[in-house]
């Protein structure tokens, strides 16, 4: 930079314009302009400066209170700083040397976060399967079976007889046929009418039957709304299809709706080959049951501890229910949280060895089946106590968490249920590495 000019000169009475002998200086003023100027420029870079130190170090404190969702602490280089602040959304934080103003890509934050479980947390939901219930109407079946109820009816040139003992069989079996030989390639088919015009509700049919035959020859029960005899193996509506030799059970058709008029088909099938055994189906008993709706899922409790304050657990509904399932689920809401928390449930069981409890998380609200690994991290069964169980959830997204007490078709045992004492939820970490250009 150039320094001001100055010409050495004579000075002159003002008045006579002589010389004088003292001397004296005067000044260039275009190059004093020029110094005084760029000093100017000089002092507004070092504020300038200054101020962006101080704006690098206050976006720090700016980006932090738009990350924590609740109170917050913020860590760098020994400073601490806690706010209360606002919802979470975007955060960019950079960090700058204090003294040389130069970015620091390696500089670290811890930020700790705290859950509002009341908002993450959803109550439980029913989520079962829905099972139906046959009872006897108005505790008398055959009352509304005389109503309800046709005739046993012929539907071709083979049909069904009533014995001496009141089962339905058919006349092509060797049986019939006074034990000399079925009549091969034929199919004997008989139906019921069954009109429940002046009822209301849903029913099921509930047919007894055996069979004692070749695996290649079939008896059938089917349920239409026509009088035409059905192929034996036209699925729609059938509800017994057997072969070979098979004990008395009970089989159930599918609901009938009051109001209708059905017609329910018996039919024994034999094929071109040998007779076996009996080679007959008998239809040993046939009943017309009204159904009730059933769910299986987790109930809410309320206990109060004798050293604590009331709380709430959910216990499995379906003890003493063979071959059944209670489900529920809880939605767990984490889209407005960034890195991981820890999912903990507690949970108990008392229960046979082969009936089992459940905890499974996925992002669907379909039930999972009891043997379902994937997402599952409890399952148990027998005599467990009150234990935590813990999975991890990445924030960001929607969870379902499915809870399940599966029960099979054999013994009960123990207080026969699956206990969840609590659901909680908390943070795992919250520790990353940023740099100047980090986005979230």
């Amino acid at each position: 930079m150039k320094v001001p000019i100055f010409k050495k000169g004579k000075k002159t009475d003002e008045n006579s314009g002589k010389n004088s002998d003292n001397m004296n200086y005067n000044v260039d003023s275009k190059n004093t302009v020029k110094f005084v100027s760029k000093l100017f420029i000089l002092i507004a870079l070092m504020v300038s400066v200054l101020l962006g130190i101080i704006i690098q170090n206050s976006e720090i404190v700016s980006s932090v209170q738009e990350l924590a969702r609740t109170s917050e602490t913020y860590t760098s280089n020994s400073e601490e700083v806690e706010e209360e602040t606002q919802e979470m959304t975007t955060a960019i934080i950079k960090k700058t040397d204090s003294e040389t103003g130069e970015p620091l890509p390696d500089a670290s934050f811890n930020l700790t976060l705290k859950v509002n479980e009341a908002e993450v947390i959803g109550s439980f939901v029913e989520n079962s399967i829905i099972y139906r219930r046959c009872y006897f109407y108005e505790g008398d079946t055959e009352s509304l079976k005389d109503e309800a109820f046709g005739e046993l009816t012929n539907n071709g040139t083979y049909y069904f007889v009533q014995d001496e003992e009141g089962s339905f069989i058919p006349i092509n079996s060797k049986t019939y046929q006074d034990n000399t030989e079925g009549i091969q390639d034929s199919i004997a088919n008989s139906y019921i009418r069954i009109d429940l015009t002046n009822y209301e509700g849903e029913y099921a049919i509930v047919a007894n039957a055996s069979i004692s035959s070749d695996i290649h020859d079939y008896g059938f029960a089917t349920i239409t709304e026509s009088e035409e005899a059905p192929q034996y193996s036209d699925t729609n509506g059938r509800f017994i299809y057997m072969s070979g030799t098979l004990n008395s059970a009970d089989y159930a058709s599918s609901l009938l709706t009051g109001g209708k008029v059905y017609y329910l088909h018996l039919g024994y099938y034999k094929n071109s080959d040998t007779d076996i055994d009996d080679d007959q189906i008998k239809f040993n008993s046939i009943k017309l049951y009204k159904t009730s709706t059933l769910k299986y899922y987790f109930e809410g409790k309320t206990e109060q501890p004798e050293d604590g304050e009331e709380k709430t657990i959910h216990v499995s509904n379906n003890n003493g229910k063979d071959n059944t399932l209670a489900t529920s689920y809880v939605k767990i809401d984490l889209t407005k949280y960034i890195g991981e928390y820890n999912l903990v449930v507690n949970a108990e069981i008392s229960s046979e060895l082969n009936d089992y409890g459940y905890a499974t998380i996925s992002s669907s609200k379909k039930a999972p089946a009891y043997d379902d690994e994937e997402g599952r991290f409890i399952f148990i069964s027998g005599e467990q106590s009150a234990k935590d169980y813990t999975t991890v959830l990445e924030g960001g997204k929607v969870y379902y968490l499915h809870f399940g007490y599966y029960k099979n078709d054999s013994i009960s045992s123990g207080d026969d249920v699956f206990t969840i004492n609590s659901v909680n939820i908390g943070i795992r970490s919250w520790w990353r590495i940023f740099d100047n250009s980090y986005n979230r």
